[in-house]
């Protein structure tokens, strides 16, 4: 490894079967190469950097959109409340016109009867004023 600091590459870490030994000495084959150890240690310290700062963004992205959640479910609450109560008041009202339709269905009964009856007396009355006359 030059003493250049070369970008890491930390996919192998994840890897259930990772070696820390074996992944130091696939950098460092030599005695010699140790000479880069302090630019590798360097390398580590800002990956390190990189993943605290990503893990932190990524807490401050979840907390936030832990709070969108929970207004949203806030205000769908409200909506259900809200729906819920306009349902009861047109279920009450719904059941308040049912018995006004009972009522002037009975209503119509009555004035078709009192109607027929009325037809009745008249008839019999013209039948009755027939038979006089004659």
């Amino acid at each position: 490894m030059s003493s250049k600091s070369a970008p890491l590459d930390l996919s192998s870490l994840s890897s259930p079967t990772f070696s820390s030994l074996d992944y130091f000495n696939a950098h460092f084959k030599t005695t010699a190469s140790l000479t880069a150890l302090e630019s590798f240690a360097s390398n580590i310290a800002l990956a390190k950097d990189d993943l605290d700062t990503q893990i932190s963004l990524s807490i401050q992205n979840q907390a936030t959109q832990g709070e969108t959640s929970s207004r949203d479910i806030s205000q769908a609450t409200d909506a259900i409340l809200s729906l819920q109560s306009k349902i009861g008041a047109i279920a009450t009202s719904a059941g308040k016109s049912e018995e006004m339709v009972r009522t002037i269905c009975k209503d119509i009964k009555q004035v078709r009867s009192i109607w027929r009856s009325a037809k009745r007396e008249e008839r019999a009355r013209v039948a009755k004023h027939m038979r006089e006359c004659n």
